[in-house]
């Protein structure tokens, strides 16, 4: 029987092979290798919105070149933002006396979807246990988002339907009560956010020239709000350093919203 001669170079793949299936502790014994298989990565938890859209329908605003709200442009934007994690929706008017009650809409969050189970357990448990029932609760987890948006989407309908009116009507007001607006819609944004599950971001879009012609008192903000105004002039009126931000539209403010949600 002939002996098996091996080639120096084979010789050296097997020893590479070998030596890469080990590891050293650090008493110097081997110890093979395992295979890490990661679990998925958390997700980033899931925050309500609530957005105060008040347009101010004053005649002054006409001089000052502050326009007048579209539906179309609160509409399809606050729904993509409030399908997302849930929230409010909040609208009024800026007149001579700002003292009505803000019409609202408030959105559940969507059903929670069912986590990937991790890869790092017994393959047989895995197939014939945990992975079935992963399924199982997808199912269940899919026809459940597709009921919620049905309703959703319906209850969205009905509310923007009965608030066309208050955001398109033409500017009507003699005089101008921006301060009981501001410091309506500031109250409302800083109730508690424990009816929407935890912290909310609040944003408070207000479409008006900013000028106060009532003197009821000064707003100061309690609430986190952000407060956006919009108008042709750039300029904040009667409320210099409470605003956040100026915008010429009203969709510019929107989309300024919506990016800062990370909503495309």
């Amino acid at each position: 029987m002939r002996s098996l001669v091996l080639h120096p170079s084979v010789v050296w793949l097997i020893l590479v092979a070998a030596l890469s299936s080990v590891s050293c502790s650090r008493d110097g014994h081997a110890t093979p290798q395992k295979h890490i298989v990661l679990a998925p990565a958390a997700a980033a938890p899931c925050v309500p919105t609530r957005v105060l859209v008040l347009p101010d329908k004053t005649l002054s605003t006409d001089q000052n070149e502050t326009p007048i709200p579209l539906l179309s442009e609160v509409q399809v934007p606050v729904e993509k933002l409030l399908v997302r994690c849930g929230g409010e929706v909040l609208i009024g008017v800026v007149r001579e006396h700002s003292n009505r009650r803000l019409k609202r809409l408030s959105v559940s969050g969507p059903p929670a979807e069912p986590p990937m189970p991790s890869q790092n357990e017994n393959p047989l448990i895995l197939k014939t246990q945990i992975m079935p029932k992963y399924h199982a609760d997808m199912r269940a987890y899919q026809a459940a988002r597709a009921a919620w948006e049905r309703e959703t989407r319906a209850r969205f309908q009905v509310y923007f339907d009965e608030v066309r009116q208050l955001l398109e009507q033409k500017p009507f007001a003699m005089r101008s009560d921006v301060f009981g607006a501001v410091n309506r819609g500031d109250a409302a944004l800083a109730e508690p956010d424990a009816a929407f599950g935890g912290a909310c971001h609040e944003y408070f879009i207000l479409v008006s020239d900013g000028i106060d012609n009532v003197h009821k008192e000064r707003p100061v903000m309690r609430s986190r709000a952000k407060l956006l105004l919009v108008n042709g002039t750039g300029t904040s009126g009667s409320l210099d350093g409470l605003v956040s931000d100026n915008f010429e539209s009203l969709s510019a403010a929107i989309q300024h919203v919506l990016a800062l949600e990370g909503v495309r």
